[in-house]
Order: structure tokens, then C-alpha cells, then sequence
């Protein structure tokens, strides 16, 4: 480690891939400048094999995820998360502890946490990274004690980097944009994350006579977030594809099942016209983007975030019983930013064909300097 770097302690929830893919521009920023990068994160985990993708000189150190189940019945959604409530709070107690000794063994100069709530230090700047202010939930009387609590917990951070526009519209509605903001820690909106604008990665290209980004495909199948549910849609949109008179490909979300050999990705040819990846690099990802008519995928806020920075039509199906995730869906469908439809749809073929006579008003967004953004946030917080 050498004597120059400024020394930059990371990590982010383990709930989906979402919290670690969207701070990869920030990280990239901060690795750009020389900063030796201490990465907290679950070993052998999805979010581990990521980031070492993408920075493979970092120093790891291992730190257990959540571990939060979630219920394969929409009814029961909320109430296993609020039953786990001993569990995140003991996770917490950890973070705390973690930081503690990392702090006495490496001398960091900053803390960035992606909704970890106990990943901070009172005597180093510390910066938290969330767009749910606000957290949906059932009942607005919940939702207010949520957002205290909430509060209570991002007061301890010296800085507060919200990935959304400031004004209207906006990504995340409410969530993002509550009556009131944090009073304790400076509140900054950074505008939304994508890790899928720029790379540095090489590109790679699909194992067999076709390229993926070639071939003419109108639907990208894009699936992503925590087991039950992710397995659930993938059986349904395989069962929908036999439907479609269209070319299709499927994204998995599932990097420890891909096999990579010398840049290429392996896939899947199915009968029916689907091709099948297990996973897709950033630079692929981006690339078949780019090239399909509509990305069916959960309305989680990193997809999202890649989809409107893309300018890409989405047809978004959000996990059952999440309501951050049925929230955005339905905010994004209001502002015609992206079409909706529940997972228990018994009609998949027809909710796309619907789609394709949407009107869609995608916004035009001119890209923003991140690095513009972020080094006077850093350099006001005293790092």
C-alpha cells in the first residue's frame, strides 16, 4: 500500500446486486485518482466477483451479508422481512464492530456504505448512499415510523449521496424526495448511477456463430434480485418466450454459474429461439441493451437507473410483495418512463403486446461529470 493512497473503506447491502453495481462509478472514480480501495463484502458471493472484476487490485476483507429469506407468497413478504427485524439490527452491531478494528488496522481517510447502516465511524468521514428516504411500505402511519428510524441511523453518516435527480421528475418519486430531508447529515442529490455508461472492461462476445449484440432481437429478458422470486419469473418468462414471435435473449443474473474462457461467455440455444446467458459482463450487458426494442426486468433502482441513462424502453415486473420495487413500477408508468404489470399476470404474451403500443416519454438526459459531482462532496467532507 503505498504511502500517497488515500485509503477509501467500501461495502453495500447484500439484499440483490443492485447496491454493489451502482456504486461501480463512484468506485471507478476513486480508484482512477490512486486511492487504494478496502472492500468489505460476503466472500465467494455474486457482489465479490463483480467488483473483483472490476478492481482487482483492491483489498478484500470478508464481512457476512444480511442473510435475509424472503417468502415465496406476496402475502407474506412483509411480514418474514419484519420478522428478521433481531437479525439486521444484530447485523448492524457487527458493521459497527467490523469498522471499529478496521479502523485501528489501516489508516482510512473514508468510509462509503451503500445502505449499510452500522458501516461508519465518528472519526472518519463517512459517507451513506441511498435513494430510500422515504421506504414504502402498506400504510403511511408505517411508513413514518420507518422514516424515523431511518433517519436516526443515516445521522450517524457525515454525508448523504442520494443517485437521483434533484427536481422533478424524477427517478424515484417519494422515495428519493421526501416532505423532509435528514437534519444531522448533509443531504447531496448526485444524480442517477449507471455502471453500464462507461467501462473499461473488455468486451466479450457469446460462444457459438452468432453474436448476441448482432443478431436481431426484440426482447431482453434481464433477471436480478433475491431467490425465491428471481427463480419464479425466470419460469414464466421461459414458459412466455415459447409465446413470442420474436427473438429473444435471457440473462440469468447468475455469475458464479458462468463459464468465461478467454473473453467469451457461453450460452444457451433453446428451441423455441431463446438464447440463454448465465451472466453478462457490464460491457456485454450494456451492448445488448443498446441493441433489443424492450428489457422485461424487476423495477429494482439500479436497473432502473441503467435503463433511463440508456434511454431504453422497460417493461418492468416487480417482486411480489416488494413495495419499494411496486411503487416505482407504478411511478414510472405514471410519468410514462416505463410499462408495469404484476409477476401473477396470467397473460404475459398479451401485457407485451400491450406494451409495444405504449406510449413511452423517455426523458433525455444529458450525461453529468461524475467526478465533477463527487470531489467537491469529498473535498467538503473533509477527506
Amino acid at each position: 500500500m503505498g504511502e500517497n493512497h488515500h485509503i477509501i473503506l467500501f461495502s453495500a447491502l447484500d439484499w440483490g446486486l443492485g447496491h454493489t453495481t451502482r456504486s461501480i462509478p463512484i468506485l471507478t472514480h476513486l480508484n482512477n485518482t490512486n486511492a487504494q480501495l478496502i472492500i468489505a463484502v460476503q466472500p465467494q458471493s455474486a457482489s465479490e466477483k463483480i467488483l473483483q472484476r472490476h478492481f482487482p487490485h483492491a483489498i478484500y476483507v470478508p464481512l457476512p451479508g444480511y442473510g435475509i429469506t424472503y417468502s415465496k407468497k406476496k402475502r407474506f413478504f412483509s411480514l418474514k422481512i419484519f420478522l428478521q427485524i433481531p437479525k439486521i439490527l444484530k447485523a448492524i452491531r457487527k458493521e459497527r464492530r467490523f469498522v471499529n478494528q478496521i479502523i485501528k488496522t489501516y489508516p482510512v481517510q473514508l468510509i462509503i456504505s451503500d445502505n449499510r447502516y452500522g458501516f461508519y465511524h465518528p472519526s472518519v468521514p463517512s459517507v451513506f448512499i441511498t435513494h430510500q428516504l422515504r421506504i414504502a411500505a402498506p400504510l403511511p402511519l408505517i411508513e413514518n415510523w420507518i422514516q424515523r428510524i431511518n433517519y436516526r441511523y443515516i445521522n450517524h453518516f457525515s454525508q448523504l449521496w442520494i443517485p437521483d435527480f434533484k427536481g422533478t421528475p424524477n427517478l424515484a418519486g417519494k422515495l428519493s424526495h421526501p416532505a423532509r430531508l435528514p437534519e444531522k447529515c448533509k443531504a447531496h442529490y448526485i444524480g442517477p448511477l449507471s455502471r453500464l455508461t462507461e467501462t473499461t472492461l473488455p468486451t466479450p462476445v457469446v460462444q457459438d456463430n452468432e453474436s448476441a449484440t448482432e443478431a436481431s432481437f426484440k426482447y431482453l429478458f434481464l433477471l436480478s434480485g433475491p431467490e425465491p422470486a428471481r427463480s419464479i419469473l425466470e419460469k414464466r418468462l421461459l414458459e412466455a418466450a415459447a409465446e413470442l414471435k420474436a427473438k429473444s435473449i435471457l440473462v440469468r443474473g447468475l455469475p458464479a454459474e458462468a463459464k468465461k474462457t478467454d473473453g467469451v461467455i457461453e450460452a444457451e440455444q433453446r428451441p423455441d429461439g431463446l438464447k440463454v446467458i448465465h451472466y453478462a459482463d457490464p460491457a456485454l450487458l450494456g451492448r445488448l441493451i443498446k441493441s433489443v426494442d424492450f428489457i422485461i426486468c424487476r423495477s429494482g433502482y439500479s436497473t432502473v437507473m441503467d435503463l433511463i441513462l440508456l434511454g431504453k424502453k422497460g417493461i418492468y415486473i416487480p417482486t411480489p410483495g416488494q413495495t419499494e420495487q411496486e411503487y416505482l413500477a407504478k411511478h414510472l408508468m405514471d410519468q410514462h418512463w416505463g410499462f408495469c404489470f404484476n409477476q401473477d399476470e396470467p397473460n404475459y404474451k398479451a401485457r407485451f403486446d400491450q406494451a409495444e403500443d405504449y406510449t413511452y416519454q423517455l426523458p433525455s438526459i444529458e450525461k453529468e461529470n461524475l467526478a465533477q459531482i463527487l470531489e467537491p462532496l469529498i473535498e467538503s467532507g473533509g477527506f
